[in-house]
């Protein structure tokens, strides 16, 4: 707007005339931005909260700075030695006889290629793996590969099976849950070891007969005599109302798991042997817990964060155009442009199943309102463009000029 107005008048108040005609655009497009990042302030995720907060803050910031202090720099430091040609008329001239010559085609072949990538985006899927967190070259990754492969996996998945104190479940009976258990988990091809209170304590004889009936008996006195040192190693716990017995089975960090189907898998497996002891009828569940659920319920997150998120700034920043265009039609036709990119991005990456990680996550909120931007400012063009038409008479033909008006003001700034 500045170099506009160096262009059209004296170089004397030139910076002033900059800010009457570029304050609405320039704050509509801040205030957006802002509005976009700020609604990162919907997850519940820490991290992106607070940079949504801070950016959006910080967006702010910058147009406080735009409007305080370029002026009068531009104005005790003119520039009119570079705008002495006219430049922009170079490539943005032909480009919107191109756009205007050819709109119909333009605008079919967009809608096509909105709709045909946008049945890819119920395809997204998200990942927190620690590997997509770090480079390949990384010292985290590198020394995470030497422990999978010379000591074992370090990913764990706790089941914390639930026993009542409503119902007489033995403690022998408890271990043979456990064990059983612990058994169906080591046979997920995933799993290379699971762990239990049923590894530190013999296994008991199925032979029939008085002699196994007797050490049977003998066993479990001795398994409920070491309940005490199973504590004590936290593989069982009394808590309110019962006891928790814990088995834990390890998998791959770097094996690139998706831990939904993983953790489908366990509970495929821990249901039917819960189920085969007894179950609710018997007053015995499984709780799922430890790091794998905790990545998963993560991952689930970031994929709600990112719709709602993103679905958040579209209706706040639909709104507002809506009310700048004085029309619902205008203002949801100027949200197209803004909308279009991400949901040809996201679409993509849902056809090509391609997973999403935290800073990704953020790409569409972020995106939104650097988009917003460009139409807020293309559009003011616009609008003078077609007020000037208006005002010569030159009305229907007067919105290829404002067109063209529009791409010789703005074209270069925003391709910059």
């Amino acid at each position: 707007y500045l170099v506009e107005e160096y262009r059209r008048g004296p170089a004397r108040g030139a910076a002033w005339r900059a800010v009457k005609l570029g304050w609405v655009p320039c704050s509509l497009s801040a205030g957006t931005t802002a509005l976009g990042l700020a609604s990162l302030g919907v997850s519940e995720l820490e991290p992106i909260r607070v940079f949504g907060f801070h950016a959006a803050v910080g967006v702010i910031g910058t147009l406080v700075v735009i409007f305080l202090v370029l002026p009068g720099i531009f104005a005790r430091w003119p520039i009119r030695n570079r705008v002495d040609h006219d430049h922009d008329s170079s490539l943005a001239i032909p480009w919107a006889g191109f756009v205007t010559r050819h709109a119909s085609w333009l605008t079919g072949g967009g809608l096509v290629l909105l709709v045909a990538t946008a049945a890819g985006v119920p395809g997204i899927r998200t990942s927190v793996g620690i590997d997509t967190l770090f480079t390949p070259r990384s010292p985290v990754i590198r020394d995470y590969a030497w422990l999978e492969r010379e000591i074992g996996p370090l990913v764990p998945v706790e089941v914390a099976l639930r026993f009542t104190d409503d119902e007489a479940v033995r403690p022998a009976e408890r271990l043979a849950t456990v064990r059983a258990v612990a058994a169906a988990l080591a046979e997920l091809p995933e799993v290379s070891n699971v762990l239990s209170a049923a590894v530190f304590v013999p296994e008991l004889p199925e032979a029939g007969g008085l002699r196994a009936a007797a050490r049977n008996a003998i066993l479990a006195r001795r398994l409920e005599a070491s309940l005490t040192q199973l504590t004590d190693m936290k593989l069982i716990r009394d808590v309110e109302g019962g006891q928790l017995w814990r088995v834990t089975a390890r998998t791959s960090a770097l094996a690139g798991l998706d831990y939904g189907d993983f953790l489908r898998k366990v509970r495929g497996v821990v249901e039917p042997e819960v189920a085969r002891h007894g179950g609710v009828d018997r007053g015995v569940s499984a709780d799922y817990t430890g790091a794998m659920p905790l990545i998963n319920a993560i991952q689930k997150t970031l994929l709600r964060d990112l719709f709602v998120s993103f679905l958040s700034a579209c209706g706040v920043i639909a709104l507002v155009m809506i009310v700048v265009e004085r029309g619902v039609g205008a203002g949801l036709v100027g949200m197209v442009p803004n909308v279009f990119p991400m949901i040809v991005l996201f679409g993509l990456l849902g056809w090509g199943r391609a997973a999403l990680d935290i800073g990704s996550v953020m790409t569409a909120s972020v995106a939104l309102g650097m988009a917003v931007d460009g139409t807020f400012h293309f559009l003011a063009c616009f609008r003078h463009g077609l007020a000037a038409a208006k005002g010569g008479g030159a009305w229907p033909a007067g919105r290829h000029a404002a067109v063209h008006s529009a791409f010789r003001h703005s074209a270069t700034a925003l391709l910059q």
